[in-house]
């Protein structure tokens, strides 16, 4: 059987907005962050998903969390870099063991190149997936913007199969 290719077109921020349309998603349970400017960029150029912007990772994983529950929908949540990713882990937390379906995703720096001091970013050696290890379902990290629709349909697809919860994409700032 002949299987085409189709030719992924757009940035990084323009394949995940494009995706998160695809899957029905309305909204994105954010706050704002540089590392994501190409996701950010997105919401002018694919207009069909309203961005929920709140001040802090907690309240928008909460935020994320609630609609998750009285929806039935995945909801998809983007916070800023490892330090939003531990930022808003407690809430993380709550919704794993409650079951939410939830996509939570953060920009990804390398942390090999900027040294010990980065500032929102990791330190040198830190994982960032292992900081939602325990509290996710899965998790994913996509260094290459062709990467981010099969990585995001498969996210939704775990957070929505049984038992439900909440999975990780963490997307590298150049992929974005």
């Amino acid at each position: 059987m002949f299987m085409s290719k189709k030719k992924v077109v757009g940035t990084g921020g323009e394949l995940l907005m494009h995706q998160l349309v695809a899957q029905g998603v309305e909204y994105a349970f954010t706050n704002t962050g540089s590392a994501e400017a190409g996701f950010f960029d997105a919401f002018l150029t694919v207009p069909q998903v309203q961005p929920i912007l709140l001040l802090a990772e907690s309240l928008v994983v909460s935020a994320a969390d609630g609609y998750a529950k009285t929806s039935g929908k995945a909801a998809f949540v983007n916070v800023h870099l490892a330090a939003g990713s531990r930022q808003g882990s407690g809430q993380l937390q709550n919704a794993y063991f409650d079951g939410s379906p939830m996509v939570v995703t953060a920009a990804l720096r390398d942390n090999g190149s900027f040294g010990d001091h980065n500032t929102l970013g990791a330190s040198a050696g830190f994982s960032q997936m292992g900081a939602v290890e325990d509290i996710t379902k899965k998790r994913w990290e996509v260094t290459d913007a062709r990467g981010i629709p099969m990585a995001t349909r498969r996210a939704f697809k775990e957070a929505l199969t049984m038992p439900t919860g909440p999975v990780y994409i963490a997307y590298s700032s150049q992929a974005l």
